[in-house]
């Protein structure tokens, strides 16, 4: 019939924003051992909880790369996380969960990442504590640019300032962006323009996450777009988007994008200014 004929070729699975639930992500759930060559699921922004995330878990291909659950549920429990870290297959690179799905911050956009995610998760303590170590050091970071005050650095010909301030933050309830970011530290410039970072520890929801704003430049279109996301550099999930070819996120009036379990929608208070 169709499915056996159709689904043991594809490659890329790209549901997202759906309305989806636990039913509807355990039927999916259940149609993946026949996908045998798939190496792409997208399935953020919809409604999972620790039930179907299990039940994903235990059915996902061999073949698999790259799983974006970005979305999903405000926070997964360890038990469906330990679930998960059991049945990753060995090929995952990329690994998209919400980030307060974790106590802290894992880049899980490489392999090692992922394997880091799945050594933290099963309670490796080396793991933990050099985790928690770079949060610290990072923290450290952050509270002396602070005190040095607001900078402009010319950064290969960029001009960057050392620390920029979200404004008039009603992002839906979602992220909790308000306040100081920082510039990177360690990769002060992505893609040809400032990248900037934020931890947020008192936000309702995504406490501690470290979020980065970057540009990225689409190779094909060569359209740009900002983006505030877990990761910064490349395509990857976004919680907020918009499209400028500005190099400086304070110059901008557009717009955010917010990516909410709702699907896409437009924050009109939400902009980036100097820290004065």
């Amino acid at each position: 019939n169709f499915m056996q004929e159709v689904l043991p070729v594809v490659e890329h699975l790209e549901l997202v924003c759906l309305g989806w639930r636990d039913k509807e992500v355990e039927q999916f759930a259940r149609l993946l051992p026949l996908c045998t060559a798939l190496r792409n699921i997208d399935i953020h922004g919809n409604m999972m909880s620790d039930r179907s995330l299990e039940v994903l878990a235990q059915n996902l291909p061999l073949r698999l790369e790259v799983l974006n659950l970005l979305g999903s549920q405000h926070e997964f429990t360890e038990a469906a996380l330990k679930t998960l870290a059991a049945h990753i297959p060995p090929l995952v690179n990329k690994l998209t969960l919400n980030p307060d799905s974790l106590d802290v911050l894992i880049n899980m956009q490489t392999r090692e990442g992922v394997e880091q995610f799945m050594r933290y998760i099963q309670g490796d303590n080396d793991v933990r504590r050099s985790v928690k170590d770079e949060i610290k050091a990072a923290e450290e970071a952050e509270a002396k640019a602070l005190q040095d005050g607001p900078q402009i650095r010319d950064i290969d010909g960029i001009k960057c300032h050392s620390c920029i301030k979200c404004f008039d933050d009603r992002d839906l309830g979602l992220y909790g962006f308000a306040g100081i970011w920082q510039l990177s530290l360690n990769e002060p410039v992505v893609n040809g323009a400032p990248h900037y970072q934020f931890r947020n520890a008192e936000a309702k929801n995504h406490t501690n996450q470290l979020w980065h704003l970057y540009r990225y430049v689409n190779p094909t279109t060569g359209v740009c777009v900002w983006r505030i996301g877990p990761t910064p550099g490349g395509n990857t999930s976004a919680a907020a988007t918009y499209i400028s070819d500005s190099l400086d996120p304070t110059n901008i009036k557009a717009k955010w994008r917010i990516n909410t379990r709702n699907g896409l929608m437009k924050d009109e208070d939400m902009k980036f200014g100097e820290a004065l």
